[in-house]
């Protein structure tokens, strides 16, 4: 009598030995802790931090976390650090979906010096309120090129400096504004994915997300169910009939 032939399943177990089991489950397990450790460490931050807190309260205890983890990490530089309170400010954002902006100082002094720069700023971006980030550009390439044939213009300079700091500030509020949407999706994306019970809708969701949704290969069953059927995909308004005149009177135009 033949021997009954193994599953597929059954045959990739056998090939892994009982200590590699053991020590993918190991490192599963070690890694949900370490999520966890980090979630509980970032709760413990936001705490001491406070809803409010002065410039001297928050840059202390920055530098508190820093000396901390320096303290962990012998022999790395305070650019390490900086670099890694970044990344753990990024989570501590993302978590809690806030962002931390550095508290004012309550100097009076520092206080008019930065009400003095804001109006010196404001009347600079006012300036150049039409003008776009690609023209900006080529303005800050022009005048590169003309401080190269008089590089110690004082006027070219400051226009230099102008231009580049309206440049930065305009790009800085595309990408705060870029990042204030994205974290409203991901909040509207993980309340959907919550209420969802649908494992199918999750998995497409998932590979979507995960960059290995085969959209190309989609369409091309899609198109050949409608041609097994005699049909074909219906791509434009004018392949279902409908006329740029129809569309501009349903639209009201």
């Amino acid at each position: 009598m033949n021997a009954p032939q193994k599953n597929a399943i059954a045959s990739a177990l056998e090939a892994v030995s009982p200590e590699q089991h053991a020590a993918a489950k190991k490192a599963g397990a070690a890694w949900a802790k370490q999520d966890q450790l980090a979630v509980e460490i970032l709760e413990d931050y936001s705490r001491a931090l406070g809803a409010k807190c002065t410039r001297l309260q928050y840059t202390t205890l920055m530098g508190d976390w820093k000396e901390g983890w320096m303290s962990q990490n012998q022999g790395k530089t305070s650019a390490a650090a900086d670099k890694a309170w970044d990344r753990f400010k990024g989570r501590l954002e993302d978590l809690f979906e806030i962002e931390i902006i550095t508290p004012e100082s309550e100097n009076p002094i520092a206080q008019k010096r930065k009400a003095e720069r804001e109006a010196k700023k404001a009347e600079l971006l006012a300036k150049h309120a039409n003008t776009g980030p690609d023209q900006l550009r080529q303005k800050i390439e022009q005048t590169y090129s003309a401080l190269a044939k008089n590089p110690t213009s004082k006027d070219l300079k400051k226009t230099l400096k102008d231009l580049e700091t309206v440049l930065v500030e305009r790009t800085s509020e595309e990408n705060k504004a870029n990042g204030e949407a994205l974290r409203a999706l991901r909040s509207q994306v993980k309340e959907a994915a919550n209420k969802c019970t649908d494992s199918d809708t999750l998995q497409a969701a998932l590979d979507i997300l995960a960059g290995e949704a085969d959209f190309a290969y989609a369409e091309q069953k899609e198109a050949e169910e409608l041609a097994a059927m005699g049909l074909e995909k219906k791509r434009t308004w004018a392949d279902h009939g409908i006329s740029d005149a129809d569309l501009k009177t349903s639209f009201n135009i």
